[in-house]
């Protein structure tokens, strides 16, 4: 942060006697694990509650027009998600965990206490570690995690989640022993619930891993699956976004969705115009019906031949890449799919010249 940076106090948003309640609950229990004080101080940033997967609440501060509206920016690069899953593929052994309360096990530095202050009914407190919210903390965190755990071979880090994987059991046991000595080292501990050790299948960022392969999570698919039909550009946006998480399992995604990208132009940007231009084409191209279906990837085997089978429409191009099953040599196993909507120039290009540019995109 600039030094003579002006401190700035905002007041507690208005939440409901619920709401309420929740935030005292996580104030209490803060304090009496030591994670925040009662501090008076002239920084202060408002509670907000975001719903959490167990239907528990996480608690957060809102510093976006406080701290990190002045924080310098930090950067550090973060892995590749499908780079991630992809160099699993090989393994034999396979074990997860996850840090417990990652952003806690940061102490924040004395003299910057003061500017982490949120302000509820009942006071003002200070966090004594990294909390949630910040700008910088998942870079921090990340910047911490791979100086600690970087150096130890066949295992993968994505922000707090911690992946080992092995060809060999001996290996594997020596990947977990560096794995835990580096932490305690460090001082971090696991979130015993995100342990797993050695299962036939797990789950990693949102996918289950497994011998056959690759899939979306069951969470994912429901979380999918339950989106509401959108109302208006917001929505609409909000919606693509989540899907276009799943989108290597889903063939043809480019021109599935196109009926919906089209919506996203600025002439539907006000609500009126939005709703009187939905119409039947949108509703039979809402995405989340198509992952009732969705497939299981197999991992790329780098000592077999490949197949890349591309093809274009009037819309997009798409492709996917597979290898002849073991099994039987006549199918194939499918481990990608990619899809590419055309832009509005490329959409004159001839037939084959959409080939083409779907063998480029295909690369």
């Amino acid at each position: 942060m600039p030094p003579n940076t002006k401190p700035v106090n905002r007041r507690p948003y208005r939440a409901n006697p619920h709401t309420e309640a929740v935030i005292q609950t996580c104030v209490k229990d803060m304090l009496d694990d030591d994670i925040i004080e009662e501090l008076p101080c002239q920084w202060g940033s408002p509670v907000t509650l975001v719903a959490r997967k167990d239907g528990k609440h996480r608690f957060c501060v809102d510093f976006r027009s406080t701290v990190s509206k002045h924080i310098i920016r930090k950067t550090w690069p973060l892995a590749n998600m499908e780079s991630n899953l992809d160099s699993v593929g090989s393994a034999k052994f396979i074990s997860v965990a996850g840090v417990q309360s990652a952003y806690w096990q940061i102490p924040v530095h004395p003299d910057h206490v003061e500017r982490t202050a949120f302000v509820t009914n009942s006071g003002k407190y200070c966090y004594k570690r990294m909390p949630f919210g910040v700008c910088n903390a998942p870079w921090i965190f990340t910047e911490m995690a791979h100086k600690t755990l970087g150096h130890i071979p066949e295992l993968l880090i994505y922000m707090n989640d911690i992946c080992v994987f092995s060809a060999t059991f001996e290996n594997h046991m020596k990947s977990l022993e560096s794995m835990f000595v580096a932490l305690q080292a460090a001082g971090l501990t696991l979130k015993p619930s995100k342990i797993s050790f050695g299962p036939k299948s797990i789950e990693y960022l949102g996918h289950i891993i497994s011998a056959e392969g690759i899939s979306v999570g069951k969470d994912r698919i429901k979380a999918v699956q339950n989106l509401p039909t959108p109302r208006c550009l917001k929505d609409l946006r909000s919606v693509l976004g989540v899907v276009n998480f799943v989108r290597r399992f889903i063939p043809d995604y480019a021109e599935i969705t196109n009926p919906l990208v089209e919506l996203t132009r600025k002439e539907y940007a006000t609500k009126s115009r939005f709703v009187k231009a939905w119409n039947k084409s949108h509703d039979a191209s809402f995405t989340h019906r198509l992952l009732t279906s969705a497939p299981v990837l197999h991992f790329p085997d780098f000592d077999r031949e490949f197949v890349v089978h591309v093809d274009a429409s009037e819309h997009g191009c798409g492709a996917f890449l597979a290898q002849p099953s073991k099994a039987d040599p006549e199918s194939l196993d499918m481990i990608a799919y990619y899809s590419h909507r055309f832009k509005h120039g490329q959409r004159h290009y001839s037939a084959s010249m959409k080939e083409c540019c779907g063998v480029e995109c295909a690369e």
